[in-house]
């Protein structure tokens, strides 16, 4: 027979809008509301018990484990915030609390433990993230764009005038003509650069595959210098309604990075294909992948390569490409992933790119 209080703490937690779980001493569960139940998909305590781990992120599980393990052996209130899996395979973030319920001794007699969704509240301090950052990042960008103008432009008038000078012999001139197809290719970068800094707020339908030939072509000259294989595998595609500045800026850190990475006489691939997002297999898109034959990445370096200002390559990296990258591909509701092998014989990076034709919505508000 359900007592009073029992039935009282039963109606309580089903009316809470948090997941509400009980576990004994031990740490088995022998409670947990239907919405723990109804989110998680699971039907009983025995599943939960059994199958814990399911529901969790796996990125999230050894630390979880190693802190619930504390509190059970010191009895001290666990605290944490971690992914848990709803019932369609969505993993959300929850910020959780157990605490321990002791008799009249100070025995514990029971743990009690909910979570509450704040999934949404993290995707909002993140987007005002991004947004500082971005904003940061094109305030410096137009900086360094400004500076380089001026000397460049000097440089210019100055090709200029030798290419018209008619003492010189043939040798010279095709100098000059190569020094001035190289500061072309300079102008065009602080363009860029002032570009992302002016982005325009309007989407519009682009073709990819003329975004990436624009980008190779500006690479063109480095490309066929180091005897570059370059492989353009493109499928056709229909135009995605995007923020064109944004997604150039995106493809054209990638690619700079994979020629970067690439020795001489290397391999580079570039495949455009329609896809679906490869998490939810539903949102139909674009993806666009960048493969190398460089020296892959260390396994140490691979979980910080988006992070702000962290590079691989010395004192000639910014630490500003990947990170930006990042903040552009989230903001067009796109994924990003990346594979890599340092094997002798066959190293090499892969970074892949979905971008979803969904992500349109947000743009047409």
């Amino acid at each position: 027979m359900m007592l009073e209080t029992d039935r009282t703490f039963h109606d309580l937690a089903e009316s809470l809008p948090q997941l509400v779980w009980i576990v004994d001493p031990q740490g088995k569960v022998i409670f947990a509301n239907q919405r723990y139940m109804a989110y998680t998909g699971i039907t009983s305590f025995d599943q939960i018990n059994s199958s814990w781990q399911t529901i969790m992120h796996p990125d999230d599980i050894a630390e979880v484990t190693r802190q619930w393990s504390r509190s059970l052996s010191t009895g001290e209130p666990y605290t944490g915030e971690f992914r848990i899996r709803r019932r369609d395979g969505e993993f959300r973030s929850f910020l959780t609390r157990t605490v321990a319920v002791r008799n009249e001794t100070g025995s514990i007699v029971r743990w009690m433990g909910s979570a509450t969704d704040v999934h949404d509240q993290k995707l909002a301090e993140d987007a005002i993230r991004r947004s500082e950052k971005l904003a940061t990042a094109g305030r410096l960008a137009a900086s360094v764009a400004h500076e380089i103008n001026n000397p460049l432009a000097s440089v210019t008038n100055l090709l200029y005038l030798l290419a018209h000078n008619q003492s010189l012999d043939r040798t010279a001139r095709e100098y000059i003509q190569t020094a001035q197809q190289e500061l072309a290719r300079v102008s065009e970068i602080t363009t860029q650069m002032l570009r992302f800094h002016k982005q325009s707020s309007a989407a519009a339908p682009t073709r990819i595959a003329e975004t990436l030939d624009s980008i190779l072509a500006l690479h063109r000259a480095r490309i066929q210098s180091a005897g570059i294989l370059l492989t353009r595998d493109y499928q056709a595609t229909q135009p995605l309604l995007c923020l064109a500045g944004d997604i150039r800026q995106a493809f054209a850190n990638l690619i700079g990075n994979a020629i970067d990475a690439t020795p001489p006489g290397g391999r580079l691939r570039i495949r455009l294909r329609p896809s679906r997002n490869w998490k939810t297999r539903r949102q139909l898109g674009v993806r666009v992948s960048i493969a190398d034959t460089g020296s892959g990445i260390e396994p140490r370096n691979v979980k910080r390569l988006f992070e702000a200002l962290f590079t691989t390559k010395g004192i000639t990296g910014t630490g500003l490409g990947l990170w930006i990258t990042w903040d552009l591909i989230e903001k067009h509701s796109g994924l990003i992933s990346l594979r890599t092998s340092t094997r002798p014989g066959h190293t090499g990076t892969v970074f892949s790119v979905f971008l979803p034709f969904e992500a349109d919505k947000r743009f047409s508000d």
